[in-house]
Protein backbone atom coordinates (compact mmCIF):
# COMPACT_ATOMS: atom_id res chain seq x y z
CA UNK A 1 0.00 0.00 0.00
CA UNK A 2 0.90 3.39 -0.54
CA UNK A 3 -0.13 6.59 0.18
CA UNK A 4 0.43 10.21 -1.93
CA UNK A 5 0.48 13.05 0.53
CA UNK A 6 0.25 16.63 -0.46
CA UNK A 7 2.28 18.87 2.17
CA UNK A 8 2.56 22.92 2.88
CA UNK A 9 6.45 23.91 3.35
CA UNK A 10 5.71 27.80 5.22
CA UNK A 11 8.08 30.43 6.44
CA UNK A 12 8.86 28.35 9.41
CA UNK A 13 10.85 25.93 7.70
CA UNK A 14 11.70 27.66 4.24
CA UNK A 15 15.02 28.15 4.88
CA UNK A 16 16.40 24.64 5.36
CA UNK A 17 17.43 22.47 2.67
CA UNK A 18 15.65 19.54 0.87
CA UNK A 19 18.00 17.26 2.45
CA UNK A 20 17.29 18.84 6.13
CA UNK A 21 13.71 18.75 4.69
CA UNK A 22 13.48 15.08 3.87
CA UNK A 23 14.97 14.44 7.13
CA UNK A 24 12.44 16.32 8.77
CA UNK A 25 9.45 14.44 7.07
CA UNK A 26 11.54 10.74 7.71
CA UNK A 27 11.23 11.36 11.56
CA UNK A 28 7.67 12.38 11.18
CA UNK A 29 6.89 9.35 9.93
CA UNK A 30 9.24 7.48 12.25
CA UNK A 31 7.12 9.18 15.43
CA UNK A 32 3.64 8.26 13.23
CA UNK A 33 4.62 4.95 13.89
CA UNK A 34 3.27 4.07 10.42
CA UNK A 35 4.33 0.66 9.13
CA UNK A 36 6.29 1.75 6.48
CA UNK A 37 8.39 -0.11 3.92
CA UNK A 38 12.38 -0.24 4.23
CA UNK A 39 14.65 -1.20 1.34
CA UNK A 40 16.38 -4.27 1.51
CA UNK A 41 20.51 -4.65 1.45
CA UNK A 42 23.17 -3.24 3.77
CA UNK A 43 21.75 -0.43 4.28
CA UNK A 44 18.21 -0.23 4.54
CA UNK A 45 16.21 3.33 3.69
CA UNK A 46 12.36 4.14 4.08
CA UNK A 47 10.63 4.30 1.12
CA UNK A 48 9.20 7.66 0.19
CA UNK A 49 9.88 9.80 -1.85
CA UNK A 50 9.36 13.72 -3.22
CA UNK A 51 7.96 14.66 -7.03
CA UNK A 52 11.19 17.62 -6.98
CA UNK A 53 12.96 19.54 -4.22
CA UNK A 54 12.61 23.30 -3.27
CA UNK A 55 15.02 26.13 -3.36
CA UNK A 56 16.29 27.43 0.05
CA UNK A 57 14.10 30.26 0.94
CA UNK A 58 11.15 29.06 -1.41
CA UNK A 59 7.68 28.25 0.52
CA UNK A 60 5.35 25.87 -0.87
CA UNK A 61 1.63 25.02 -0.71
CA UNK A 62 1.38 21.62 -2.51
CA UNK A 63 4.62 19.89 -2.02
CA UNK A 64 3.93 15.72 -2.79
CA UNK A 65 5.22 12.76 -1.74
CA UNK A 66 4.92 9.05 -1.76
CA UNK A 67 5.40 6.46 0.86
CA UNK A 68 5.20 3.08 0.49
CA UNK A 69 3.63 1.02 3.95
CA UNK A 70 4.32 -2.88 4.40
CA UNK A 71 1.03 -3.26 5.34
CA UNK A 72 -2.50 -1.46 4.96
CA UNK A 73 -3.84 1.54 7.51
CA UNK A 74 -6.73 2.71 7.25
CA UNK A 75 -6.86 6.37 5.42
CA UNK A 76 -8.17 8.47 8.69
CA UNK A 77 -5.64 7.01 11.29
CA UNK A 78 -2.46 7.50 8.83
CA UNK A 79 -3.95 11.31 8.31
CA UNK A 80 -4.43 11.52 12.25
CA UNK A 81 -0.99 10.16 12.98
CA UNK A 82 1.07 11.69 10.17
CA UNK A 83 -0.50 15.11 11.16
CA UNK A 84 0.29 15.08 14.93
CA UNK A 85 3.93 13.73 14.21
CA UNK A 86 4.67 17.08 11.53
CA UNK A 87 6.98 20.03 13.38
CA UNK A 88 5.40 23.67 12.62
CA UNK A 89 6.28 24.71 9.37
CA UNK A 90 4.42 21.60 7.81
CA UNK A 91 1.12 20.98 7.05
CA UNK A 92 -0.59 17.93 5.63
CA UNK A 93 -3.51 19.10 3.12
CA UNK A 94 -4.47 15.80 1.76
CA UNK A 95 -3.51 11.59 1.96
CA UNK A 96 -4.88 9.44 -0.57
CA UNK A 97 -3.86 5.53 -0.11
CA UNK A 98 -3.57 3.58 -3.72
CA UNK A 99 -2.28 0.31 -4.23
CA UNK A 100 -0.73 -0.75 -7.53
CA UNK A 101 0.78 1.17 -10.17
CA UNK A 102 0.03 5.05 -9.84
CA UNK A 103 1.66 7.19 -12.16
CA UNK A 104 5.22 8.44 -10.72
CA UNK A 105 5.26 11.42 -8.76
CA UNK A 106 7.01 13.68 -11.57
CA UNK A 107 4.29 12.44 -14.28
CA UNK A 108 1.61 13.28 -11.98
CA UNK A 109 3.28 17.10 -11.06
CA UNK A 110 3.73 18.52 -14.42
CA UNK A 111 3.51 21.83 -13.81
CA UNK A 112 4.40 24.54 -11.20
CA UNK A 113 3.35 28.30 -10.43
CA UNK A 114 5.75 30.65 -8.89
CA UNK A 115 4.45 34.00 -7.12
CA UNK A 116 7.07 36.09 -6.48
CA UNK A 117 6.95 39.12 -3.57
CA UNK A 118 9.54 41.85 -3.18
CA UNK A 119 9.60 44.55 -0.81
CA UNK A 120 9.31 47.78 -1.97
CA UNK A 121 10.14 50.63 0.27
CA UNK A 122 10.06 54.01 -1.99
CA UNK A 123 6.84 56.29 -3.31
CA UNK A 124 4.81 55.48 -5.92
CA UNK A 125 6.50 58.49 -7.80
CA UNK A 126 9.58 56.59 -8.14
CA UNK A 127 8.41 53.69 -8.79
CA UNK A 128 7.32 55.16 -12.55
Amino acid sequence: MKLRALLTKGEAIRFISHLDYASLIERAIRRAKLPVAYSEGFNPHMKFSFASALAVGVTSEAEVMDVELSRPVAQPEAWDRIAAALPPGVRLGRLVPYEGKAKSLMAAVDRAEYRVRVPYAGTEEEAR
